[in-house]
């Protein structure tokens, strides 16, 4: 397993009987072995992308070779990412790399901005200045929502949350590969390939510099509104939403499509976590806003949700949580 060192991560295993398991600190690997090992990765994924796509013997060449793995150290990421992004099948590998050649850091402290920003401006190619802020927009609107959920959602999931057409969000995403995990199936998650991406959109170094930087502060707030609109507006949210013909029936006697049904994933998803986009957006709730309005209206309707999805425990942390947002005038 690997992580980054958290500390309750390393309290954790600090609290483990002696020789229960064995710690080994990536970033003491010596630099001449990372540029080793990078150097190797190189080689082999971009031999694949040479003979995939026929290109010459000597293509990308060592000089070129040496300068990706100088770019990539010490980020392992870094060298995962480039080959992604220059082996899509729907570019040119040739005009990908030198875009990426393009972007040799000059400072450690670039690292990311120089792995991410010449993949996001690719996006922009040919586009004038109007269409260019459209585009960067619809990406902070979508992948912004992905960078912040507490748990990954699929596109059809995701088109409910946010009110927007499943078609708009995948081909929004088309041109992503490189840096998330986009299943084929519409119904699969979409993942973050790494944290770093994360780290990058919402840098506040970034702020104002960036047609793609993302307020995390705003899109929690953003994503918060859209869970009470989702569990408002719907259907879902009511007295009896299983429709059980008598009370104190048992969770393995219900079918699993009729839970589907009841509780899609999205409705699940705003259920468990609306109260942590509310908290993690720092936004207080008042007499009459779009969260009294809610509790008035579903209060119970989604405790018996989360009873239903059998998280009922969670409802207690949650009104706490809200009890501690609660603006006292």
């Amino acid at each position: 397993m690997t992580s980054r060192p958290e500390l309750p991560i390393r309290l954790g295993f600090k609290k483990m009987a002696g020789g229960t398991y064995q710690d080994f600190i990536l970033h003491e690997v010596s630099k001449a072995t990372i540029e080793h090992d990078i150097s190797i990765f190189f080689e082999h994924k971009l031999a694949k992308i040479r003979e995939e796509r026929s290109l010459p013997l000597d293509w990308p060449g060592d000089k070129h070779l040496h300068t990706l793995v100088e770019m990539a150290v010490p980020l392992f990421i870094f060298a995962a990412t480039v080959c992604r992004f220059v082996g899509e099948t729907k570019g040119n590998a040739r005009r990908r790399l030198g875009t990426i050649l393009d972007y040799q850091p000059v400072d450690q402290v670039f690292k990311l901005d120089r792995m991410y920003l010449p993949i996001l401006n690719h996006l922009f190619d040919g586009q004038d200045e109007a269409e260019s802020e459209r585009l960067a927009q619809e990406f902070r609107e979508v992948v912004g929502a992905i960078v912040v959920l507490a748990n990954p959602l699929s596109v059809v999931s995701l088109a409910s949350l946010l009110g927007i057409p499943e078609d708009e969000i995948s081909c929004r995403l088309d041109s992503l590969h490189s840096v998330l995990s986009i299943p084929p199936r519409q119904d699969s998650p979409i993942r973050l390939l790494h944290l770093s991406f994360r780290d990058f959109l919402v840098d506040s170094h970034n702020r104002g510099k960036s047609f793609f930087w993302i307020d995390e502060k705003e899109m929690h707030q953003r994503i918060a509104s859209k869970c009470l609109e989702l569990m408002s507006r719907s259907n879902h949210l009511k007295k009896n939403i299983y429709n059980l013909q008598a009370p104190g029936a048992l969770q393995i006697d219900i079918d699993s499509q009729t839970k589907e049904d009841c509780l899609p994933a999205a409705i699940r998803y705003a259920c468990r976590y609306w109260v942590y986009h509310l908290e993690q957006g720092v936004c207080h709730i008042r007499d009459g806003d779009q969260v009294h309005i809610f509790l008035q209206e579903h209060l119970l309707h989604w405790l018996e949700a989360l009873g239903l999805m059998g998280n009922a425990s969670e409802g207690i942390t949650m009104i706490r949580t809200l009890q501690s947002l609660l603006e006292v005038l």
